[in-house]
């Protein structure tokens, strides 16, 4: 008997309880069977769709509603199988009450039983296929993003509760998947779905930065929150209660200025039709009333906090007189050329002046928090560790 009929018999089979504890503990109970079972895919229309799992997630869903809303579905459980087959509930159920997701919910059903037609493939498969495609065979593409497809909606669960609905992700996602199977390297040994989650993710983050707020913010900045995010919730698990923005500050390192405005960045959008009190003239107004037409206020706010990171970098890695008119005037984008002029250098000495200074700032501590204001962080700190690595080899 395969394990698929096993796990049906064994769905089937399920007591609900009219207590919520015993029902917790046949959900556990569950969840630790799935483990066991190779080869089992939980997104398959058959367990999705079974009655008595429905109604046991039902029960789970309804005694931790608080939790599921504030994203919080690891408290629940720990396992990547149980916090799979919750969030499923949720977004078939629409219980995130979020209408980019009620109003896909029957194109979304649709859609999980059009691609629970193609089987997960096993490792020997994955390679045979992709092996095929290196030689021409475009037939073993087709195969290799149908049975991944489900690694789409896998991903892209994760991310549908953020402004963006889960038909537009999982169409980018597919987009992301052609690209991975594209560009996917057999003789690095890595498996497949590995390496496609890394593209998945960071491209629906793209997606999210790009579509799913009112107002953009740089990407970035974007990463800078999520992270921030991630760390303070670790910290209220930590201390099982709500930090104060002092208390964030002083966990992570960072100004009081910075936690306020990461806590203000997590809100979208108020209406400029909001009426407000305008203290200076003691009445009502309304807030676009406030608003300069010609300002731009987070680019202004963004380019203000670079040029104060980049200035206080430059006084503090040993910059002498030259050194610091060279890079002011290299900032303002003046030519190398005609800064060698106005110096009456020539232009190899004032690329050796340049090259120094590079070095002096790849060098120093501070550099790395720039890093945050490229689009992407971990690659830019990549750069300078391999930067610093190549000035070190040569002294």
């Amino acid at each position: 008997m395969e394990n698929k009929e096993i796990l049906k018999s064994f769905l089937n089979n399920i007591n609900i309880f009219s207590t919520y504890e015993k029902n917790y503990k046949t959900f556990l109970e569950l969840v630790s069977y799935l483990e066991t079972l190779e080869d089992i895919d939980i997104n398959n229309i058959e367990i999705i769709e079974n009655s008595k799992l429905n109604e046991l997630l039902q029960n789970i869903v309804n005694n931790n509603m608080d939790k599921i809303k504030n994203n919080k579905i690891s408290e629940i459980c720990k396992s990547e199988i149980g916090i799979n087959l919750i969030d499923t509930y949720c977004i078939l159920n629409n219980i995130y009450d979020n209408t980019q997701v009620s109003n896909n919910i029957d194109i979304l059903n649709s859609y999980l039983k059009l691609i629970n037609k193609y089987p997960t493939l096993s490792r020997e498969q994955e390679i045979e296929l992709f092996e095929k495609y290196h030689n021409g065979d475009e037939k073993a593409k087709e195969k290799l993003i149908n049975s991944n497809l489900k690694l789409v909606f896998n991903v892209a669960k994760r991310y549908c509760n953020k402004g963006v609905s889960i038909m537009d992700l999982i169409q980018e996602g597919n987009l992301v998947l052609i690209r991975a199977v594209e560009k996917f390297d057999l003789s690095k040994n890595t498996k497949f779905s590995t390496f496609a989650y890394v593209s998945l993710a960071r491209g629906m983050d793209q997606s999210i930065v790009d579509n799913g707020r009112n107002i953009k913010i740089p990407t970035y900045m974007y990463n800078k929150l999520k992270k921030y995010y991630a760390q303070k919730k670790e910290l209220e698990q930590k201390y099982n209660r709500t930090l104060t923005t002092k208390e964030l500050s002083n966990e992570l390192n960072c100004t009081l200025e910075e936690v306020e405005t990461l806590e203000k960045l997590k809100f979208d959008t108020v209406s400029f039709n909001e009426i407000i009190i305008d203290n200076s003239k003691n009445r009502t107004v309304e807030l676009g009333s406030t608003i300069p037409d010609d300002v731009d206020l987070y680019e202004n706010y963004e380019k203000k906090s670079l040029q104060e990171n980049l200035y206080k970098l430059l006084l503090n890695v040993g910059l002498n007189k030259t050194e610091l008119y060279v890079i002011k005037r290299i900032l303002e984008g003046e030519k190398l050329l005609d800064i060698a002029q106005e110096l009456e250098l020539t232009h190899q000495r004032i690329s050796q002046i340049e090259h120094k200074i590079f070095k002096k700032i790849i060098m120093s501590e501070g550099i790395e928090k720039l890093a945050v204001y490229m689009d992407d962080e971990d690659k830019a700190l990549n750069n300078i560790k391999e930067k610093r690595k190549k000035f070190k080899k040569k002294h």
